[in-house]
């Protein structure tokens, strides 16, 4: 039964602006049926959120960017607990990194004027998250109703080529712990149209502690999405602390949070598609939004070590969501969007996105 007990996935991605190869493949095992056990290899870039401006000796002052590769390998173990209405989950996770950190001049050309103090380095990791789930969806329904969701993931990650006499000393040790949560609930309700209307809301709160837990710990900003339904492909993005209209990591910091409030509605049922080419669209729904998120710390003294608390920064707009089946075999939400911030430095910014935000 290798259909049933073995599952294969990659993803990857090429990024043009600093030239290089994203990518996470993974195996998993379910022939214990529970838990699913996988194991996965990875790579990651991380640009800094905004350039650091530094003076040389001769009076020159500079901008940079810090940019961090990770490779990693992983083992996890997924419990499940289902029911007729509820659904939860236990993961289990373990992962062996290694990054490697280097400097980019502003034309992202990378640098040989600064050499940072440890630019390689290997940690262990270890996660546990849970979720849990019990909204219902309907005939026609265009989002879930009638529930709440939640996620809760704590991490702790141990730098492992650190000497002992920088344990604890920021900007060398590397070593950090964060507890992630996010909450939503949904509640539908009888309006014009083909389905019900619903009224969503989610909130997402994050703390990281360690030394490691520096300013660009946690980003708050961007429109959040979901994944393409389509084996060996995973083109979307999950943001924890999405506000859109806003630029990804317009606030930063060890402490963050966002929340969202919406309005679904149903638009058209179309259930129409053109001969045999392969696309089936379903409905055309609405959604009114307003997004608000902050993140600031730590106050440290010393270079880029002080992120004190800023203004919350928020946003409004509208949605429109397209159900489309693909290929004829798995359903697809297509989200078109524009957001008006409310803070002046920036204009309206519209967005393109996979799958409901929350």
């Amino acid at each position: 039964d290798l259909v049933g007990r073995h599952a294969f996935s990659l993803t990857g991605v090429f990024s043009r602006g600093i030239g290089s190869f994203q990518g996470l493949g993974s195996y998993s095992y379910g022939g214990f049926e529970n838990p699913l056990l996988s194991i996965s290899v990875s790579q990651s870039y991380d640009a800094g959120s905004a350039p650091f401006s530094y003076a040389f000796e001769n009076g020159d002052t500079s901008s940079f960017f810090l940019v961090e590769k990770e490779r990693a390998i992983g083992l996890s173990a997924d419990f499940f607990r289902r029911r007729s209405r509820t659904e939860s989950t236990l993961s289990l996770a373990a992962s062996h990194i290694w990054e490697d950190r280097f400097l980019l001049e502003e034309d992202l050309s990378r640098t040989d004027r600064l050499r940072l103090a440890r630019p390689s380095l290997r940690s262990a990791e270890g996660r546990a998250t849970v979720t849990f789930g019990n909204a219902r969806r309907y005939s026609f329904s265009i989002s879930p109703e009638d529930g709440v969701g939640l996620i809760l993931r704590g991490r702790v990650r141990r730098d492992l080529t650190l000497p002992d006499s920088l344990r604890d000393v920021a900007g060398f040790d590397r070593s950090f712990r964060d507890l992630v949560g996010q909450i939503s609930a949904y509640k539908g309700f009888q309006g014009p149209g083909f389905g019900n209307h619903a009224l969503g809301f989610r909130f997402s709160g994050g703390i990281g502690g360690g030394a490691g837990a520096d300013a660009f710990h946690f980003e708050v900003g961007g429109a959040s999405g979901g994944g393409l339904p389509v084996q060996f492909l995973d083109l979307g993005q999950g943001l924890l602390f999405p506000v859109r209209g806003y630029p990804t990591a317009s606030r930063f910091g060890r402490y963050a949070w966002s929340g969202s409030a919406e309005y679904r509605f149903p638009l058209w049922l179309m259930n129409r598609g053109h001969g045999l080419f392969p696309l089936h669209l379903d409905w055309v729904s609405g959604v009114i939004f307003f997004d608000a998120g902050n993140a600031w710390g730590p106050e440290l003294e010393g270079f880029m070590h002080s992120n004190p608390r800023r203004d919350s920064i928020s946003s409004t707009g509208a949605e429109i969501v397209v159900r489309a089946l693909p290929l004829w075999f798995q359903t697809l939400d297509i989200r078109v969007g524009i957001a008006l911030p409310f803070s002046g430095q920036y204009g309206t910014r519209s967005h393109l996105r996979l799958g409901m935000s929350f």
